[in-house]
């Protein structure tokens, strides 16, 4: 029997991103938006990768995210190997989450993302090479960030389960998957630390992998049109709508007080849907932290009801928003098979729908674009499933075209 794998996130573009780390493994790979029908007795396959997004990050109290992770742990074998995905920039629920774990046994906790420039050094986590603490990436956050990871952890009852680790390269990250390997530690960290489990504790071969469920390849269904639903508050993303913007994609903006009024006026994002290749929404006005699941729930609504005529493939980005979106459309499970680039993975649903998950801060200022001219590449392009991104120059006349009756 080969070992299963189990990552419980925080939030869906994070889910996603830890999934990723296994499509070269030739695991099946499965994202859970819920995790009620695991915790009910649903088999998984032998060596199954099953990851599951509690969205625990947003809610308001602490207890609440304690009790949905000791909830899903009850799901978990006791022989698996289990991840818990905590934020890259530490926001959420960390110290609750990991005091559930800690209750459970022993945790090691490696919060690096060494990609994106998010070191661990003496306990400290930097990005690019400044303490988070004096950044201003908490800037959307109702608390001000910790100082160290100690610090966040600090008086847990059960603080000496716990050991926390520098990480300032993907190979201090192997090391610590391998000190960790039969010890049933259960491991909390980034992506990074998922993708590390995928490098050391996974054996990478087809047939070890057997079992009654079958989990067979969906075949992706084609579309010429993309929504782009951009709900990040990152000011990265501010280039990326302007870059595909400028590409010909029509952009539409929602504000955030009509959308929690339930006062939207919607009738442009329609229009939009039915005329262009590419729309991209984004929320306008004050944003409110405390109001944020709120907010994802209502744009959830207004774009499942303004794409259920055009059916587009959908770019999703930020946790909250992309589980806004598809609890509205009802969908509660993931295929994921492709990285577009770092982070922007493209899933299908059991019914062969496209969509690309994304956390809100990452990408460059053409990852939009790079994106959508994945999306709208000619089928054939999309042949080989290589981690690799899609490079070819995106055309404005693509993206921008009446849909011919």
């Amino acid at each position: 029997m080969t070992k299963d794998v189990w990552v419980l996130a925080d939030d869906l573009s994070g889910a996603a991103e830890c999934a990723a780390a296994f499509l070269g493994t030739g695991r099946p790979v499965t994202v859970h938006l819920t995790a009620d029908r695991l915790t009910d007795g649903a088999p998984t396959a032998d060596g199954e990768v099953t990851v599951i997004d509690l969205n625990t990050r947003t809610m308001n109290e602490p207890a609440c995210a304690a009790r949905t992770l000791r909830k899903a742990l009850d799901a978990v074998p006791t022989e698996a190997v289990l991840v818990k995905k905590i934020d890259s920039l530490l926001r959420g629920h960390i110290r609750a989450e990991v005091g559930a774990l800690a209750d459970r046994g022993p945790v090691l906790v490696a919060a690096g993302l060494p990609v994106l420039g998010r070191l661990v050094v003496d306990g400290v986590l930097h990005v690019d090479g400044t303490p988070l603490h004096h950044t201003d990436h908490w800037s959307a956050e109702t608390r001000v960030p910790p100082e160290s990871i100690a610090a966040l952890l600090r008086d847990l009852p059960t603080e000496d389960r716990i050991s926390i680790h520098d990480v300032l390269t993907d190979a201090d990250l192997d090391a610590i998957v391998q000190s960790a390997a039969d010890t049933r530690t259960q491991l909390v960290g980034t992506a990074a630390l998922a993708a590390a489990v995928a490098r050391v504790a996974v054996p990478h071969s087809d047939s070890s992998v057997s079992g009654p469920i079958d989990r067979g390849p969906v075949t992706p269904r084609m579309t010429d049109r993309v929504l782009v639903v951009a709900g990040t508050a990152a000011p990265a993303a501010r280039e990326q709508i302007t870059r595909l913007v400028d590409a010909g994609a029509c952009h539409i903006r929602l504000p955030a007080a009509d959308l929690l009024a339930g006062t939207i006026e919607a009738s442009a994002l329609h229009a939009s849907l039915r005329e262009h290749r590419v729309t991209v929404v984004s929320v306008s006005g004050e944003l409110d932290a405390a109001r944020a699941r709120v907010l994802s729930s209502r744009l959830g609504a207004v774009i499942a009801d303004a794409q259920a005529a055009t059916t587009p493939d959908l770019v999703l980005t930020g946790g909250e928003t992309a589980r806004g979106v598809l609890d509205a459309l009802g969908i509660s499970l993931l295929r994921p098979y492709h990285e577009i680039h770092h982070g922007a993975v493209l899933s299908c649903t059991p019914e062969g729908r496209r969509l690309v998950t994304r956390p809100g801060s990452f990408g460059d200022a053409d990852s939009f674009t790079t994106i959508v001219d994945h999306l709208l590449a000619p089928a054939t392009d999309h042949a080989a499933n290589t981690k690799a991104a899609h490079t070819e120059a995106l055309h404005p006349t693509a993206l921008h075209a009446k849909e011919s009756s």
